[in-house]
């Protein structure tokens, strides 16, 4: 991929730096990113069902990432075993 904003040498850098990278710095640092987007997704739907109880929120937040089928199917399964919703979604 190439971005249209990044210059070819300015790639050829950010390449050359991220092999310099141990394994688990590369994994840490591909954890972050997950986490912000994951925080980025609640905070989103947050923002769109701002009347939402925490189950609905949550809901919500598997149902898109997961999409319908999947997240009935986890929630089904959280049903089962006695999961406990936390408050905050």
């Amino acid at each position: 991929m190439n971005p249209r904003d990044t210059s070819g040498e300015a790639l050829r850098e950010q390449a050359a730096r991220w092999a310099l990278r141990s394994g688990a710095e590369r994994f840490m640092y591909a954890s972050e990113l997950t986490r912000m987007a994951h925080e980025l997704t609640r905070a989103g739907i947050r923002q769109r069902m701002p009347g939402a109880t925490a189950a609905e929120l949550e809901w919500e937040y598997f149902r898109l990432v997961l999409g319908d089928e999947l997240a009935r199917r986890v929630f089904e399964h959280r049903e089962k075993v006695g999961y406990r919703q936390r408050e905050e979604a």
